[in-house]
């Protein structure tokens, strides 16, 4: 997989990572959190965790028609109404803005507005010539997509057609660029799981099942975080 996007190799400590069977229409990116489940014949797989259940790991690599990257703390000064950020083809419902020092938080559809294809924030209560920062998920055009990072038939399908993928279980420090990017990150925060299998600090979701141990930036843009097992009984 392209290095800058899902799962830091070089600095993430991965011991345990075995195969499981997944459901072939199933995707997802790596760094996205995975749980066990039951296919109809009542066979083991793996799908996408959400906040009602058990974690079981982090994927170690993607399957989807679609890669997605984030942006951390990109600087905008509104110079006028209307600004392009660095990157187009926003995720929806991935961006969040701040004051320089990420201190307040503005709200979209009352502080600003933003064009998910094209990649615009409009400032609304904003002042012009204030900066901000923007935080968000994006996806990645073709163009930037190098050969190494994707699958044997040039998407990124790291299962190559077995029908098996891999999950890092157990103990583990992992850095990522899949998570919630409206959350805000402090030094040993717990982090939990939404419902998009995306880690996240927000308190509407129960289980913990790892904490933070580095924090994205703009120029260290990956949340680190170590990994540990939760039994069915923790909440």
């Amino acid at each position: 997989m392209n290095p800058k996007i899902g799962i830091d190799r070089t600095r993430s400590r991965t011991y345990k990572r075995p195969f499981y069977a997944v459901d072939p229409v199933a995707v997802w990116i790596e760094g996205m959190i995975a749980t066990l489940d039951e296919d109809a014949g009542g066979h083991p797989i793996v799908r996408v965790c959400t906040s009602n259940d058990l974690p079981l790991g982090t994927f170690w690599k993607s399957k989807s028609a679609k890669l997605i990257d984030t942006n951390v703390n990109e600087p905008i000064k509104f110079t006028a109404n209307a600004m392009n950020l660095l990157k187009a083809y926003i995720v929806a419902n991935s961006v969040k803005v701040t004051n320089v020092g990420g201190t307040v938080i503005y709200i979209e559809g009352v502080d600003y507005s933003i064009n998910y294809i094209n990649g615009i924030i409009t400032r609304i209560t904003i002042p012009l010539n204030a900066t901000v920062w923007v935080t968000y998920r994006y996806e990645v055009p073709p163009s930037e997509v190098q050969f190494y990072g994707v699958g044997y038939d040039r998407i990124p399908d790291q299962t190559l057609g077995t029908g098996m993928v891999v999950v890092i279980e157990d103990w583990a420090q992992i850095f990522t660029k899949m998570f919630d990017t409206q959350a805000v990150y402090r030094l040993n925060d717990a982090l939990r799981v939404n419902d998009l299998g995306l880690l996240t600090t927000a308190l509407t979701y129960s289980r913990v099942c790892a904490k933070v141990i580095s924090v994205p930036s703009a120029s260290d843009p990956w949340l680190g975080y170590e990994q540990r097992a939760i039994l069915p009984s923790e909440t």
